[in-house]
């Protein structure tokens, strides 16, 4: 498809058609994290088989701003059979696209809002996530990521009358997984992440000190980087890295190739967060299609697609090496087989999330006429 520029941000195909155009609103710059490549694969998708304008909202707060500044001049030029996907930004950032928003909806356009941060449900209501949800109106169109998201959105923030959420789990939007490789030599587990202390790599590095004493066979991998470059934690990690020089290694932020690598040569990954945005983890469902065992804390969505009860972190140490030497010795026991049902889980959170996943697409992609003649339907393809 040709490719222009035009206010509004990056158009790829004509602006207008008979069936109005689609808005694409959401963040694909920035620091990677799992809300950015949920984004990218959504954009991606809807190429296939949609004409939109493509507007990114910004990583610093210069460019938010103008971001929002662009995105209200688009909803002054919107039409009543215009869509607009807008993949929310996380903590305050939606403050700044009220007035959009309340724009598209008095020019009678579709608003489909996708959530990807629980705090506003874990804390709420919140201000911010009433002011959203009063500025998309009745009839917006709320994706969350899993069946406990929804209904915690719905009791908070929607009224009587309004349209009901749909679920959309995060797996829909993955590849397919493919057959996992045959892991070799010692068993390892490993972090993938921000080195924060809401990302919980303190907690991380206190419980590997304690697995790496007293399993000489164990490996560790910790991938990712500080929020800042003079972090105190990089000091912290060197000396840790020292002492351990065999069992120990340190990588950067993965991607592609990189990021498969250290899947394939993973057998657990460690995701002990009490991040407040936290809800349903890319990487952990990136690490069950390659076939790895996920250990993480109760919060957001993961209790709805962890494995078992016996892989959720307490975020004790005591417990939590407990609970993670109990895995690693069933793990030891029969790799083949643990790696096979990770990905089988993997496939069916995958294979549960496409009829939503289709349903959505299809949504977006058609004339404003087809979305009002059926705007309930869609409710009755979601998934847990």
């Amino acid at each position: 498809m040709k490719e222009g520029k035009s206010k509004f941000g990056k158009i790829r195909a004509p602006r207008r058609g008979p069936e109005g155009r689609l808005w694409f609103v959401a963040d694909l710059d920035g620091p990677i994290n799992g809300q950015l490549i949920a984004n990218c694969r959504m954009l991606s998708l809807l190429e296939t088989s949609a004409t939109m304008t493509v507007l990114p909202l910004g990583a610093s707060g210069w460019r938010k701003i103008l971001a929002a500044l662009k995105l209200t001049g688009a909803a002054m030029a919107s039409e009543p059979q215009d869509r607009l996907y807008l993949s929310l930004p996380g903590q305050r950032g939606g403050w700044l696209l009220l007035a959009s928003l309340i724009l598209f909806r008095l020019r009678g356009a579709n608003l489909f809002l996708h959530h990807h941060s629980y705090r506003n449900m874990r804390a709420g209501p919140t201000w911010l996530g009433c002011a959203l949800a009063r500025a998309a109106g009745p009839r917006a169109v709320h994706i969350l990521l899993s069946q406990a998201m929804a209904a915690a959105y719905a009791k908070r923030y929607l009224r009587p009358g309004a349209a009901r959420p749909v679920t959309l789990s995060n797996a829909a939007l993955l590849p397919p997984p493919a057959p996992p490789g045959k892991r070799h030599g010692p068993l390892a587990i490993g972090f993938l992440g921000a080195w924060t202390k809401e990302k919980g790599v303190d907690h991380v590095l206190a419980v590997v000190e304690r697995l790496l004493q007293d399993d000489s066979t164990l490996r560790f991998t910790l991938a990712g980087a500080p929020p800042v470059k003079d972090d105190p934690i990089i000091e912290t990690i060197t000396a840790m890295a020292a002492r351990w020089p065999d069992r120990f290694s340190v990588q950067g932020w993965l991607d592609g190739a990189e990021k498969s690598t250290f899947f394939d040569r993973l057998d657990c990954l460690l995701l002990p967060s009490s991040l407040p945005d936290e809800a349903e983890p890319l990487t952990m469902l990136e690490a069950f299609s390659a076939g790895v065992e996920v250990m993480a804390t109760p919060i957001g969505a993961i209790p709805e697609r962890i494995r078992s009860p016996d892989c959720l972190l307490s975020l004790d140490i005591e417990t939590d090496c407990t609970r993670i030497v109990r895995l690693v010795a069933r793990r030891r026991a029969d790799r083949d087989a643990s790696t096979r049902e990770c990905r089988e889980h993997a496939v069916r959170l995958h294979s549960a999330g496409l009829p939503a996943r289709d349903a959505l697409l299809a949504r977006l992609t058609e004339t404003s006429e087809a979305i009002s003649s059926h705007r309930i339907s869609i409710t009755g393809s979601q998934i847990s």
